[in-house]
């Protein structure tokens, strides 16, 4: 692992977040680091497929590197037991990585984009702004998100050409997306970046309209195309898992121990032959 990330890592641990080797356990929600405002100093134009962002999952490439991951209660453990591994555990002890963990359940790629009277302040941008001070020094970056964005029902989906200037114009999903890959990019130029399209909602599928018109299908397909824009490693989560209750909480959303363990299989091996 570097000398300076191991230098930060012993700055964020002295304030309380916990960043883990292949031995440890992953929690980071409740960090708070300094943030440096909220707009992104790059552009669409700067940051598209001119860069090559993609990877592959090997022991060759990960081992000792730095692996950040950001979303919402797919990867934040959300109903999980303390010993029950979720995909990123699995994938760490694997591959060896260092990983920190900055999902919080409940969040989405959008600004406010929850529904009633709260202020929603649970998107991508918080857990972006929290960890600012270890995103420079990433050598890998992962986001899956977009459930919550359909289910709250709220924020439309917009389109590819959506490009916010600032974090609070990142209000349809499209432009969420893109506004924040070029935060990231700003605050390191050379980090290879994973987006997972939100997985199967069992009880809805991909094609359920919600309350503003959007379907998760829809999400996915924003998902991959502002990533494949910005030369991401982009992992198509549609067959991740069966449509089998066993992969399922009760909820039929959130997502068992034997379902991690098939979604970590699913990651792994996307797109090999």
């Amino acid at each position: 692992m570097k000398k300076l990330f191991g230098l930060l890592v012993g700055a964020v641990l002295s304030l309380g977040v916990l960043f883990c080797g292949f031995g440890g356990s992953v929690s980071a929600t409740e960090s708070v680091l300094a943030t440096e405002g909220g707009s992104a100093a790059a552009t669409a134009s700067e940051n598209t497929v001119s860069v090559d962002r993609t990877f592959e999952f090997t022991k060759e490439e990960l081992e000792d590197k730095a692996f950040l991951f950001f979303g919402d209660s797919l990867t934040a453990r959300y109903g999980l037991s303390a010993g029950d591994l979720d995909y990123i555990q699995i994938l760490r002890s694997e591959f060896g990585f260092y990983s920190y963990n900055g999902a919080v359940s409940g969040a989405t790629w959008t600004v406010d984009g929850k529904s009633g009277a709260e202020h929603n302040t649970n998107h991508l941008f918080s857990q972006l702004e929290k960890a600012k001070i270890l995103i420079r020094d990433a050598d890998y970056i992962s986001i899956m998100l977009g459930t919550n964005d359909y289910g709250w029902g709220v924020r439309p989906l917009g389109s590819i050409s959506d490009n916010p200037t600032a974090k609070e114009e990142a209000t349809t999903v499209y432009g969420a997306i893109r506004y924040a890959l070029d935060y990231i990019i700003a605050a390191n130029s050379d980090v290879k970046i994973m987006l997972m399209t939100p997985p199967l909602w069992l009880s809805n599928g991909f094609d359920k309209e919600n309350s503003v018109g959007v379907t998760l299908g829809e999400v996915r397909e924003a998902v991959k195309a502002v990533g494949a824009e910005y030369g991401c490693k982009v992992v198509d989560m549609s067959a991740a898992l069966p449509s089998e209750e066993r992969y399922f909480n009760s909820d039929k959303l959130h997502i068992s121990p034997l379902g991690y363990e098939k979604l970590s299989e699913y990651i792994k091996n996307y797109g090999k032959n």
